[in-house]
């Protein structure tokens, strides 16, 4: 082989070695930036998953906040529905109280609020049935204060109970009206008992 022969052999065994170490080259920095990208996937897919599973949770939490909320909402609702039927059955019980006990309370309520010169208005069928009973009654438990009431003429729409007039004030004594001005009073007591 003569020299320029050895010089080219040389120059293309180099050539093939230099090509063998580019690749070789090439191959290693493909698998370190394949590698990279790969942990580089993982820990995003790592994060979407972290983020996911915290939105997961807040919906969760606020699922359960919810569901909390509609049942507090549910009971309020109940008690309030229940608190409304102790207080109808409760001016159901004073409408329909036996005769005697219906005319004494009645006494005894207007005996307690009534100035003299005031008139008694009941409902129409109160008037007919209790309406002088109840101005006797009122009279003899007053006559000692110098009170005396009369039964007035006019009638009234209300459930039972009595209206108080003198001159332009009145006293409502209905039963539905003295049950709603006690409602908030005795709603904290009336829920005790029920719940």
């Amino acid at each position: 082989m003569t020299g320029i022969e050895k010089i080219v052999a040389k120059i293309h065994e180099d050539a093939v070695e230099d090509s063998r170490r580019i690749v070789e080259e090439a191959d290693k920095q493909a698998d370190r930036l394949l590698s990279e990208a790969a942990a580089a996937a993982r820990a995003s897919a790592a994060e979407v998953i972290r983020a996911a599973e915290e939105e997961r949770e807040e919906i969760e939490r606020r699922a359960v906040s919810m569901a909390g909320l509609e049942v507090r909402k549910m009971r309020l609702e109940l008690k309030q529905k229940l608190l409304q039927q102790a207080f109808d059955q409760a001016l159901s019980q004073l409408i329909s109280l036996p005769e005697t006990d219906y005319k004494t309370f009645l006494t005894a309520l207007v005996s307690s609020a009534a100035e003299n010169g005031a008139e008694l208005v009941f409902s129409a069928k109160d008037r007919e049935k209790y309406g002088a009973a109840v101005v006797s009654g009122v009279n003899a438990l007053t006559k000692k204060r110098g009170i005396t009431v009369s039964l007035s003429e006019e009638t009234r729409d209300i459930p039972g109970g009595v209206i108080i007039c003198n001159g332009r004030v009145e006293i409502n004594c209905a039963f539905d009206t003295l049950i709603r001005d006690q409602r908030e009073a005795l709603a904290a007591e009336t829920a005790k008992i029920l719940f």
